[in-house]
C-alpha cells in the first residue's frame, strides 16, 4: 500500500511517497520562500496547505494531485517585528468540505501582567453582551478579569507602508496593540480574548492554586458553558 505525505518546513513543503514505508521519494520543495504551518487532506480528496510569509502574508493553498497548486484564500500581510502575536496559520474545514484560512495567533507573555498583576486577566471585546457574560462567568468562577480598551487608535499604531498591518504598535499599549491585531481577523462574529499570560503561572498558593502553573480560564470557561447549555 502506497504512501503518500507532505511535511511542511520553514522553507516550504517537502511530498514524501513509499510504496513499504522503508525507503522514501522525496519532492520538493513547494511554495519555495514560505512557512508551511499546516497541512490536510478534506474528505473530498484534496490536498490543502496553509502558509505564511511575512511579505506576502497568510495563504490557502489546494491540489487534486500534487502537482498544480491553486491559491484560494489569503489572509492580511504583515511585516516581521518584535512583538507578542505570533501568526501560525491552519486549515478548517467548512460546510461542503470547502477549505477555509485558519489564523491563530499565539500571543506570548505581554506586558499585561504589569498592569493587572498574576490573578486576573485582561478582558477584550467589541461586544457588550459577551463582555457582560463572561463578567459574570468570571464572578462565578473565581477567575477574574479585568475590561481593557479596544479602540480604533490601536489599530491605527499599526498602520504599515509596506503590509495591510504591522503586528506590533510600538512600545507602549503592546496587550492592546496586540488584541486589537487579532480584531482584524475576526470579521462580524461577537468575540473576546482574554490575555491570560500573566495568570498562567503563579509564584505562590492562591486559594486554589499551588506555585506553578494555574490552569487559569477553566473554570471561567466551564461557568460561560454551563450558563448557555
Amino acid at each position: 500500500m502506497s504512501t503518500t505525505l507532505i511535511v511542511g518546513t520553514e522553507k516550504g513543503a517537502f511530498v514524501c511517497r513509499s510504496k513499504d514505508r522503508a525507503k522514501w521519494a522525496v519532492e520538493g520543495p513547494l511554495f519555495k520562500g514560505w512557512k508551511v504551518t499546516a497541512s490536510t487532506r478534506t474528505p473530498t480528496g484534496r490536498y490543502v496547505v496553509a502558509t505564511s510569509s511575512y511579505v506576502y502574508g497568510a495563504a490557502l493553498h489546494t491540489s487534486k494531485d500534487l502537482l498544480d497548486w491553486k491559491q484560494v484564500e489569503k489572509g492580511p500581510s504583515y511585516p516581521k517585528t518584535k512583538s507578542d502575536a505570533q501568526p501560525t496559520p491552519g486549515v478548517a474545514v467548512g460546510p461542503g468540505f470547502e477549505p477555509k484560512l485558519n489564523q491563530i495567533w499565539k500571543l506570548a507573555a505581554s506586558g499585561k501582567r504589569l498592569y493587572a498583576g498574576v490573578d486576573t486577566a485582561g478582558l477584550f471585546t467589541s461586544d457588550d453582551k459577551l463582555k457582560g457574560q463572561i463578567e459574570e462567568a468570571a464572578r462565578g468562577s473565581g477567575e477574574r478579569v479585568w475590561p481593557m480598551p479596544l479602540y480604533q487608535r490601536y489599530t491605527d499604531m499599526m498602520k504599515s507602508a509596506y503590509a495591510d498591518l504591522k503586528n506590533a504598535g510600538g512600545r507602549y499599549g503592546g496587550a492592546c496593540t496586540a488584541a486589537a491585531f487579532l480584531k482584524e481577523f475576526v470579521g462580524s462574529v461577537p468575540w473576546a480574548h482574554l490575555d491570560i499570560a500573566g495568570t498562567a503561572w503563579t509564584d505562590k498558593d492562591q486559594e486554589w492554586n499551588r506555585v506553578g502553573a494555574t490552569g487559569y480560564g477553566v473554570r471561567l470557561l466551564w461557568e460561560f458553558l454551563k450558563a448557555r447549555a
